[in-house]
Order: structure tokens, then sequence, then C-alpha cells
């Protein structure tokens, strides 16, 4: 996988050495657009993509990872887990809510098991040990994908976990409050513990 830097390179058309590597990072902070790649597609080939346009559909604009300039060597390609765009940027305008979400099973599943997890992580800091039910799943999930509950109902979503035990654990019962609960004793990223 090439790094942000060099892929500005090649978008910009620049040699990527460490001082252009850095040129071309100021250059993609600063302007109106990100270099990215498709989903499924080959990561050696970034093109410039609008950030408003990457925000409105993160599952199929992947990111590169951004990396300090101090190695100039193109690494050989790997299977290394891009991080999607970050939804903190908020120069895009409402008219997100007007872009179809093509969504897949697959992508949901991804972004879940980026946000919740069944071991022990290797930064306890950032996650919250904590039971959760299937829907207060599907609701955090649906905080971070507005138009999840629009495409998908709850009860598909709890199959997709169920089908994926591996990850997210069997599901337990649990008494509270008077009220028997069947959910997973999750990780769950603490950004997005619900409240």
């Amino acid at each position: 996988m090439i790094t942000k830097g060099q892929a500005g390179c090649l978008v910009l058309d620049l040699i990527p050495s460490i001082e252009n590597r850095a040129k071309a990072k100021e250059i993609l902070r600063d302007g109106p657009f990100d270099v990215t790649y498709l989903a499924g597609s080959d990561p050696l080939r970034p093109m410039a993509m609008g950030k408003a346009v990457m925000l409105k559909n993160p599952f199929v604009y992947k990111t590169y990872p951004d990396t300090p300039p101090v190695s100039p060597v193109l690494t050989p390609t790997q299977q290394v887990e891009c991080s999607d765009v970050s939804d903190n940027e908020s120069d895009s305008s409402d008219s997100s809510d007007d872009v179809t979400a093509n969504y897949t099973k697959s992508d949901i599943m991804d972004l879940a098991k980026t946000t919740f997890v069944n071991k022990d992580p290797e930064n306890p800091a950032v996650w919250d040990y904590r039971f959760m039910t299937n829907k207060e799943i599907f609701q955090t999930m649906a905080s971070r994908i507005p138009k999840l509950p629009q495409k998908y109902t709850e009860h598909q979503f709890s199959l997709w976990l169920n089908e994926n035990k591996d990850h997210f654990g069997a599901t337990k019962r649990r008494r509270t409050e008077e009220k028997n609960l069947q959910g997973r004793n999750l990780w769950v990223l603490k950004e997005f513990v619900p409240e």
C-alpha cells in the first residue's frame, strides 16, 4: 500500500521524493480535493476527488494511510486496512441527504467490526466494555450510517451479527431492571458509546 503523500505525488505528477511528498500533502490539506481510490480497485492507481463527494460516499472512496515523510521508498502492495473518509469534516452541504446510499452488507459489517470487538483490544484506553443488545448495536450503527434504518431492518442486522459470532461473540441473557435482555459483551469505541 502506498501512503497519502506518495499517492498525492502520483496524482500531482511529482516524483515521490521526501520534499515532494510533503508538498503534495500540503496541497491536498489546503485544497478542495483529496487523493482516493475506489473500493475494490488497485490502490496503486490513485485519483483526485472532491472532499465533499468523498464524504458523501465513504464506502466507495477509500483513503490512503498518512505516514510521516521519512521513507522515500514505495512499499510493496500489502493487505493493509485503510481508514475511511472521516465524518468530522463539515464542508459538505445538507444535500448529502439526497445522495442514494449504496451500503452493502459487507460494507456495514466491516464498519461494525471496526466499532465493536469481542476480544480484548490492543489499546483499551479508547474502548469501553459493556453489554449491548442487538437493538443498541443497530442504533449505534445507524448513528454512523444515517440511512441504515431506511435500507435494512434491525432483524436483518441481528442475523448478520449472529453470522459473525467469531467477531461479535454469542448472545447471552442478562436480567436488568426486572427485564430479561439478550445481548453481547463487547468492546465499543468510546466515541460511539450510546448515552
